[in-house]
């Protein structure tokens, strides 16, 4: 093989590996690391093997794992004839060994990190993840810490890998040790969650439920989490924040306005549950969400009254906002934002503050619901607004549209005319350039749960 071919070889291979942790990254939060978020434990070794456990026995989970595992072996393929070693062999079965991990093939997982280990992937982060594939019950938990210790005498690169390898020790050799900080409460807004282990157990069934779109019995588990009252608040938020979700799903499709209002009120609370506690800033994320989903619900399926513009469209607009803040790669949450800014003419007209928002798109399609604006809106959000130029180019248009948008909406040649001339060329030039998805009316969107987007993408 010459030395071009080689190359290219090994750029495909590594662009799949990119692709698949990209991939894995959404998707280990959504399926694995949200089935943490509530016990306050993602960083607990005993924990995250208990978990692995319970989601290999999920059909569809082992399904997403093993078409992440095909793709490893195309990369495989790829590089199966160059000389060893080289630089894609290490990347590739790290990543190989979280798959593993993570539907409990421990000693295949170990293995695989044991090669990673062998062709120059760092000592520091490799030796960690391997000491989580051993039995700690089963008689392997001195090799782990043997891993763990000499990840602590190597130079660590990475700052906090020292103390989290210690803290691992410690819980290894602890079985009766499940925090993961000094205060085993700190996670829980100070209260025990001794009491609360078939409640997560449950949870972890509503996530699991949730991330099937299946809704009716995400809400079920989530109501007799909440009912049974547990002692950790984390469990307490996360469950709130998952039920929310479900009746949230449940008003928009049944165009009840008092399923989004107990969405709404459910995920309020959520928040305020998760200011006691010290969970992930995704975790929190996903209630605010919930918050900015409710309403944009109520908004979609015209049962929001006119005099509750004022306050409940600002509201949702920031929750949205604190949510891409908290968590910056939430595609689902600048969607909805980007669904929001859409209407903001509706708003100002029912006296809600609201910023700028696509003026000639909206006027020459005569409504802020046209999938043309939704597509515009979400350009300028999720691309326009990510560049300096694209913000300068955004505020002119504010600034010099709206009498050209004044003068269109009063006439239906100039509306037909914008439209053939202007909105449909844009639109065409974004989905080209932007990659931007055509969005159907909103009232036909299909609503996935917050997350399956990203997971798919």
């Amino acid at each position: 093989m010459g030395a071009s071919e080689r190359e290219a070889s090994l750029l495909a291979a590594t662009a799949i590996i990119k692709e698949i942790e990209q991939k894995l990254r959404h998707f280990a939060f959504m399926a694995s690391g949200t089935a943490n978020v509530y016990s306050g434990m993602m960083d607990n070794f005993r924990l995250k093997r208990k978990q692995a456990q319970a989601f290999a026995e999920v059909g569809w989970y082992r399904d997403r794992i093993a078409s992440y595992m095909a793709e490893c072996r195309r990369a495989e393929g790829m590089i199966a004839g160059l000389a060893t070693p080289n630089e894609a062999i290490g990347p590739l079965k790290f990543l190989e060994g979280r798959l593993y991990s993570l539907i409990g093939k421990w000693r295949e997982a170990r293995t695989c990190y044991e090669i990673a280990l062998a062709n120059g992937m760092p000592e520091v982060m490799t030796r960690y993840f391997l000491a989580h594939t051993y039995d700690f019950d089963g008689g392997e938990a001195a090799l782990a810490i043997q891993h763990l210790e000499r990840a602590i005498e190597i130079a660590d690169p990475y700052g906090k890998m020292e103390g989290e390898c210690a803290k691992q020790i410690d819980i290894i050799s602890n079985p009766g040790n499940t925090g993961s900080s000094s205060d085993p409460a700190a996670h829980t807004g100070g209260q025990s969650m001794g009491g609360d282990e078939e409640l997560r157990r449950k949870m972890e069934r509503a996530a699991a439920e949730a991330l099937r779109d299946n809704w009716p019995e995400t809400q079920r588990l989530c109501t007799e989490i909440l009912k049974a009252m547990p002692t950790s608040l984390a469990l307490d938020a996360m469950a709130r924040t998952q039920r929310s979700l479900a009746l949230a799903f449940k008003g928009y499709k049944e165009a009840d306005r008092a399923s989004l209002n107990e969405a709404l009120d459910e995920a309020r609370r959520a928040v305020q549950v998760f200011q006691k506690t010290n969970e992930p800033a995704k975790s929190v994320a996903l209630a605010h969400r919930a918050i900015g989903m409710s309403i944009s619900f109520m908004i979609a399926q015209s049962v929001i009254h006119a005099d509750e513009w004022p306050t409940l469209f600002p509201e949702a607009v920031a929750a949205l906002e604190k949510a891409i803040q908290l968590d910056p790669e939430d595609k689902e949450a600048r969607r909805q934002l980007g669904i929001l800014n859409s209407a903001r003419e509706v708003a100002k007209m029912h006296g809600a503050k609201a910023g700028g928002k696509c003026f000639i798109a909206t006027a020459a399609c005569g409504t802020p619901w046209a999938s043309e604006v939704l597509v515009l809106s979400a350009f300028r959000d999720d691309s326009l607004s990510r560049s300096r130029i694209g913000r300068a180019f955004t505020r002119l248009y504010y600034d010099v549209s709206p009498p050209f948008a004044s003068l269109i909406a009063r006439s239906i040649f100039l509306r037909r005319a914008a439209m053939a001339l202007i909105v449909k060329p844009a639109v065409h030039v974004v989905q080209k350039v932007g990659n931007t998805k055509c969005l159907p009316q909103l009232g036909s969107l299909k609503m996935n749960h917050p997350g399956e987007r990203r997971v798919e993408r």
